[in-house]
């Protein structure tokens, strides 16, 4: 959601875990991926959002219901109170960096937020330089539990392909101690996290790639590598289940768009887009596109 949103210039917004149901569908491991819009406006997203927020029967997560006559399109019309806003631009991986078109769009937004009145604090990266590691496990065991026939499987790009091999080879202890300690990474995040209403990041590590450009049939390993420097700021927080929104608020010189990411407690989406409409309202994007359009 975020990513392709970052990419285009739009709005994405990324439910908490449990506030979207994936009912009558089965769950997926982990519980990474949920469901939720990209739109042009955080209004749109937000008015989406209360259409797609509802309880399924049999969910394992269940996002707690806005307060009766409150609806997250009205979170758009009401400017979130002084907040305290927790910032870092070092990815999570070791050894990969930021480019640096990127950070004038972190520190542009920083001083935006100022500007509107609230606090903005450099902040520890909440989590572990090991989380990737355990991720790529849980995603490739993802994909290992899939079935396929011999004509299907020759079908599949080569990273998948890899990705279902690696995932053939994680036995279900193995699995079971990499849930329990994403768990125990999540929960120390989050309290790492508490002290802070949202958190400031950029959406991606890299500006908006040509098409094709990080596919490396050759060596899926490296494809798999490039795709996780490219969004270090995204993952980390499908693991915590946290609402995370994505906003362009930012084009380079050559027009590439260039997304922030806010990510707020768990379960309040409703500031996190009272925040988003502030910054939308404070510096409109919506005549922002394409030449070619």
């Amino acid at each position: 959601i975020r990513i392709p949103a970052s990419c285009c210039g739009l709005v994405g917004l990324k439910p908490s875990r449990g506030r979207v149901s994936n009912g009558p569908a089965g769950e997926g491991l982990g519980e990474l991926g949920v469901h939720g819009p990209i739109t042009r406006t955080v209004s749109d997203a937000a008015a989406i959002l209360d259409v797609l927020s509802k309880p399924f029967v049999g969910d394992p997560y269940v996002a707690p219901r806005l307060a009766r006559g409150s609806s997250f399109l009205q979170a758009t019309l009401t400017p979130p109170d002084r907040l305290r806003i927790g910032r870092f631009a070092t990815p999570i991986i070791v050894d990969v960096s930021v480019d640096p078109e990127v950070l004038p769009a972190y520190e542009s937004a920083s001083t935006l937020l100022e500007s509107l009145g609230h606090d903005v604090v450099d902040m520890a990266v909440p989590f572990p330089a090991d989380i990737f590691s355990y991720f790529e496990i849980l995603w490739s065991s993802l994909t290992g539990a899939a079935q396929f026939d011999d004509e299907q499987f020759e079908k599949l790009r080569p990273l998948t392909r890899w990705l279902y091999g690696k995932g053939q080879e994680v036995s279900g202890a193995q699995l079971t101690r990499t849930v329990s300690s994403l768990r125990t990474i999540a929960r120390d995040a989050l309290q790492k996290m508490s002290a802070y209403d949202v958190i400031l990041t950029p959406t991606l590590a890299q500006l908006p790639p040509l098409i094709g450009a990080m596919r490396n049939d050759e060596d899926p390993a490296a494809d798999f590598a490039a795709q996780c420097a490219f969004t270090p700021f995204t993952s980390p927080f499908n693991m915590t289940g946290q609402p995370a929104i994505s906003v362009p608020l930012h084009w380079t010189d050559a027009g590439l768009p260039v997304g922030i990411q806010l990510v707020g407690r768990l379960f309040d989406e409703y500031t996190l887009i009272a925040l988003a409409a502030q910054l939308e309202t404070a510096q409109p994007w919506l005549h922002r596109h394409p030449e070619i359009w």
